[in-house]
């Protein structure tokens, strides 16, 4: 007569080699695929048609690294120190001179309350820095004037742009609205800059005027 409790573990056993959870559960072994090998691979060929890094020399990065320390550190108490330095720090191309303008017109913009002081850096720096080799035309002041004129018109655009809110969830807006904030204040100190700059002889009242008539005509539209 066979042993009932011999067939019992015997039965548990194999029912644990089913994965039952018993102690004899065999694990399972995957078969990764291998990668077929690229025979017939052809390295990357260089063309002239992609994307080039713009160069720029190390001497200009150097200057425009200290033109925006020295304006960082711009404040009345030190002004005249640090207009020696600029002047002398290397503004030798159109370029830099370009550069310059650029780094005063961030700073006008984004702090309106130094507003007269930028552009009284901007009456000196017209007056003291002498650059050889440039053409007549090719100067701190008409470049300042373009510059002027180029953010007026996108500021003011940018303030007075419409765009619709319908269909924009609540979190949407609100970053539409700061934007708009943005721009709207960007326009404001633009136009204090230009105000600045006017008090000091670098604009003529004309460009004054035609500010004006551009601002009063697009507040009677949105009337």
């Amino acid at each position: 007569m066979p042993n009932q409790g011999q067939g019992r573990s015997s039965s548990s056993s194999r029912r644990g080699g089913r994965g039952g959870g018993g102690g004899g559960r065999r694990g399972v072994r995957i078969q990764t695929p291998s990668m077929p090998l690229l025979t017939n691979f052809k390295p990357l060929e260089h063309t002239d048609s992609g994307w080039k890094r713009p160069v720029v020399s190390d001497a200009d990065s150097k200057v425009l690294f200290q033109i925006n320390d020295i304006l960082n550190k711009l404040v009345a108490s030190n002004f005249e120190e640090l207009l020696k330095e600029l002047i002398h720090v290397g503004i030798i191309s159109e370029k830099l001179l370009k550069d310059l303008i650029d780094a005063i017109f961030d700073r006008a913009l984004k702090q309106p309350k130094w507003a007269a002081l930028y552009a009284l850096l901007c009456r000196k720096v017209s007056d003291q820095l002498v650059i050889p080799g440039l053409p007549a035309d090719t100067n701190f002041r008409r470049l300042l004037l373009n510059k002027c004129q180029e953010e007026f018109e996108t500021n003011k655009w940018k303030a007075n742009k419409k765009i619709s809110r319908e269909g924009l969830s609540e979190q949407a807006i609100q970053e539409l609205e700061a934007h708009a904030d943005k721009d709207r204040l960007a326009f404001m100190g633009n136009i204090l800059f230009i105000g600045e700059l006017y008090k000091q002889n670098m604009l003529h009242a004309r460009i004054i005027h035609a500010c004006i008539l551009l601002i009063i005509s697009d507040a009677e539209f949105d009337c």
